[in-house]
């Protein structure tokens, strides 16, 4: 019998991350990754696992994480699907907390 290993990985550190107040970047913003030498080296630890299949959301923040992966996975398969996409932050999106908790008290509240 095969063994199943499944290795759950996030996506890189983004320029937003990296601000006082992150935005909230859901499905539909991005930002660019700025760890992609951090990410490269686990690409190579990563060639030494044999992965067949690598999963990725649609983002393209965890589209180019799959990519770095993928360079040191020869004969890995990439597959894109929505079911790992982001939450959707529908009109809070692009928002800070801070900026949520500010202009819409009530519903965050509730989502508390």
């Amino acid at each position: 019998m095969n063994d199943c290993v499944i290795y759950l990985i996030c996506r890189g550190r983004t320029t937003n991350d990296d601000l006082p107040w992150p935005m909230l970047l859901g499905r539909r913003l991005d930002a660019r990754l700025t760890i992609t030498d951090r990410l490269q080296s686990m690409a190579q630890a990563m060639h030494q696992r044999n992965l067949h299949t690598i999963y990725t959301s649609p983002s393209p923040r965890a589209m180019a994480t799959a990519r770095l992966i993928m360079k040191g996975c020869d004969d890995a398969n990439l597959r894109i699907t929505a079911a790992l996409a982001a939450v959707d932050y529908g009109r809070w999106e692009g928002l800070t907390w801070r900026e949520v908790m500010a202009n819409d008290a009530e519903t965050y509240a509730q989502h508390l």
